[in-house]
């Protein structure tokens, strides 16, 4: 999969050298960041998530409200797809033949902040994945709601400055896809300020807080498989 996006964009870059203030190598490097960001979700929430409606709408939930332990933090990690393991350990080899490879100028400050940043962006993914399924309290059968998230979030292997302005607005807010990896790449590479490294972790902050809010609320309507 990797090689075929890469071949896509090897074949862009023959026509230009820069898309919007973004070098072949730079772009390289925001794909793999995208798909390890990915696999990491992948590895730690992904199925737990994705099964929430399941759960839900099947009465499976009432296990875990009797359970000793945050109703939360059991759901959403209660266990972890291993078959992300060899997809993360050969995309950090890809990353490291990049870094090797390509000079992108990193110091210690960058490089710590964009580790930093990918872990918010998980941290803002999976609330908003808390809350796109905590609407299976109110409606049944929503399963396809993660998979069309899914499809629309692989926007972010992008450089998302090239799209219209306010579509990349709304994947700053609304649709928080930028956080994956386009302002963990961009702040760096010095294509992004402190402003967003800032804005990032209020977000994360935010969105947690709205997800346990909403799931709160969701569990007032939860009707057990006893009641």
């Amino acid at each position: 999969f990797l090689g075929f996006l890469f071949i896509l964009f090897d074949i862009l870059f023959k026509f230009t050298k820069v898309i919007d203030g973004w070098s072949k190598p730079e772009v390289f490097l925001l794909v793999v960041i995208f798909t390890l960001s990915q696999q990491f979700f992948h590895f730690f929430f992904r199925d737990n998530m994705w099964e929430i409606p399941d759960i839900i709408t099947d009465g499976k939930l009432d296990t875990y409200l009797i359970s000793p332990i945050n109703t939360v933090f059991l759901v959403i990690s209660r266990q972890v797809a291993t078959k992300s393991v060899m997809r993360i350990i050969t995309q950090s080899i890809l990353l490291s033949w990049l870094l090797f490879t390509y000079n992108f100028g990193f110091t210690f400050i960058s490089s710590l902040g964009l580790i930093l940043l990918m872990m918010a962006g998980l941290a803002i993914q999976t609330a908003f994945y808390l809350i796109i399924n905590t609407l299976s309290f109110w409606f049944l059968r929503i399963d396809n709601i993660n998979e069309a998230w899914f499809n629309l979030s692989q926007l972010g292997r992008y450089p998302l400055s090239v799209l219209p302005s306010a579509f990349t607005i709304l994947t700053l807010s609304l649709f928080p896809i930028a956080y994956q990896s386009y302002v963990p790449v961009g702040f760096g590479l010095g294509k992004l300020d402190w402003r967003f490294f800032i804005g990032t972790f209020c977000l994360a902050i935010i969105m947690w807080i709205i997800a346990l809010k909403f799931w709160k609320r969701g569990l007032k309507k939860y009707e057990s498989a006893s009641s």
